[in-house]
């Protein structure tokens, strides 16, 4: 009996799938630009007020897992990571979810997962054909600092 074309492709999905598996991106704040704001970038880091953003360069198909990411509020102000999709043919931004932090004084780390994506905006923790993945941190106050974040990925 001969072997269909299409049960070679899914033994091949399968191989494929089990080597690739969950791959953790690490973006470090150097990979963000900064949009606004008087904050300035020094040892790695960003420090103080602004909004920086970082195209994220996904492909589709893409699973975003979880996003961690690194951040001291200084003790003063609000920070915010904001995850946006945007369609380069018809140009238009959606935000996805948002995470606003007006606690804690250290280092700190915030986990969003792809549940919390679902939860806020289902089906889109994969991301769809033509459609780019952005991040957006946002800071309010002189002593906020972002340091990065490491997005955990799988291709569906």
């Amino acid at each position: 009996m001969p072997v269909v074309a299409d049960d070679l492709n899914q033994v091949f999905d399968a191989i494929i799938g089990r080597k690739v598996g969950s791959k953790p991106l690490v973006i470090p704040a150097a990979a963000f630009w900064k949009e606004s704001g008087a904050a300035a970038f020094s040892a790695g880091q960003w420090v103080g007020a602004g909004i920086f953003e970082c195209d994220l360069g996904l492909p589709p198909g893409t699973l975003i897992e979880s996003i961690v990411w690194g951040y001291n509020r200084g003790g003063a102000g609000t920070v915010s990571l904001e995850l946006l999709a945007t369609n380069p043919i018809a140009p238009s931004y959606t935000s996805i979810i948002g995470s606003p932090i007006a606690a804690g004084t250290g280092n700190t780390t915030t986990t969003i997962t792809a549940a919390a994506i679902e939860a806020a905006s289902p089906g889109k923790s994969v991301i769809a054909a033509s459609t780019g993945y952005s991040i957006e941190i946002q800071h309010t106050n002189a002593a906020n600092v972002f340091s990065g974040l490491v997005i955990t990925t799988r291709l569906q």
